[in-house]
């Protein structure tokens, strides 16, 4: 009926080979990104989407979609007549009333998908700003979520020891990339002033692991997309430390 693993099911979506009738995918705080990929990728099969109460998830989400809460699918707890097509979906709709997404939306969320799973490997990957940002703009284009990058650096460190203690400093869904002498944290959905506080945050958690203190001293620069603008050669121009 579902996945041993989250991951094996984003992974078949996003190469277009997934074919069970149903799934169960757990989300954590922060990974919006994720449930707008399960939106575009999704429309053949039922998807109980679980989240914690208060997750901001796509609205409205199409009828193929229902969410329970997390803490029942940790306990083991599964709508499983639902899953199983022994219930109708939400509101009685068919389930057949849930339209692929266009094309190219299909293509842009699988992109996103990818890049989320590759960050969720294992091993540290380095990946370049520039590479990183056309991609989230893309994603903006294709979804209407902006996104907030922080580009960050502390004095005497290199950025790839500030990449390996961000990410586990950092939510799931938020990811790092190097540029230059500094480290951009890209913050999906996220306004400028969180943003900040979110990278401060997790500064202050790289100097703890890499037992600085408060003598590293730290530069931040701040671009919004859209609002600084949605081309990747301005926004990496604002995030000059």
């Amino acid at each position: 009926m579902h996945h041993s693993s989250r991951y094996a099911a984003l992974h078949a979506a996003a190469e277009g080979t997934y074919g069970f009738p149903a799934c169960v995918i757990p989300l954590r705080d922060g990974e919006r990104s994720v449930a707008d990929a399960i939106v575009a990728l999704f429309a053949d099969a039922r998807v109980a989407i679980a989240a914690d109460n208060g997750a901001v998830l796509p609205s409205p989400l199409p009828s193929n979609i229902v969410t329970f809460p997390r803490a029942d699918f940790l306990a083991g707890a599964l709508p499983r007549a639902w899953l199983e097509g022994l219930s109708s979906p939400r509101d009685g709709a068919a389930l057949n009333a849930s339209q692929p997404h266009p094309s190219a939306v299909r293509a842009d969320a699988t992109r996103r998908l990818r890049a989320i799973l590759n960050d969720a490997a294992p091993a540290p990957r380095e990946v370049d700003a520039r590479a990183l940002l056309t991609d989230e703009i893309a994603w903006f284009h294709a979804s209407g979520i902006g996104f907030s990058a922080v580009a960050v650096s502390l004095a005497g460190v290199a950025p790839g020891s500030i990449v390996s203690a961000l990410r586990t400093a950092l939510r799931s869904s938020d990811r790092v990339a190097v540029h230059g002498e500094s480290c951009v944290i890209m913050l999906p959905g996220e306004p400028a002033a969180r943003a900040q506080r979110i990278a401060k945050r997790a500064l202050h958690g790289v100097r703890k692991q890499l037992g600085l203190g408060a003598r590293a001293t730290a530069h931040m620069a701040c671009a919004a997309c859209p609002d600084d603008g949605d081309d990747a050669a301005m926004l990496l121009e604002r995030l000059r430390i």
